[in-house]
């Protein structure tokens, strides 16, 4: 992540409510169609919600990116647990961008 704007921790329940608020706010400030932030807003606060339940917590860092077709929200989660590699499925990355940009989402293998 090139530029962080924003990072929230994630140590109780009510966390995850503003993960989730936070993330909307931020879609919607960078262009994205309401059903594009419900989208972006809804995996986010999953994937900190696994964090807070299975993990003991972690962070968000919410920012922006840079790439060939330009920059991109980026969104990272980070967990305080240890996971062996055989119990995690291979994990991928989103990006976003709005609507208008060179390529308005997309996914890589992280």
């Amino acid at each position: 992540m090139k530029w962080t704007l924003l990072t929230s921790p994630v140590e109780h329940e009510d966390d995850i409510v503003t993960v989730r608020q936070r993330v909307r706010r931020l879609a919607e400030r960078l262009g994205f169609e309401v059903q594009d932030q419900t989208r972006i807003a809804t995996a986010v606060s999953e994937i900190a919600r696994n964090a807070y339940g299975y993990a003991g917590g972690g962070r968000v860092e919410y920012g922006l990116d840079q790439g060939v077709d330009g920059q991109f929200l980026a969104i990272r989660i980070s967990d305080k647990g240890r996971a062996s590699p055989t119990s995690m499925p291979s994990c991928r990355a989103a990006t976003a961008r709005p609507p208008g940009s060179a390529s308005a989402s997309q996914g890589r293998a992280g």
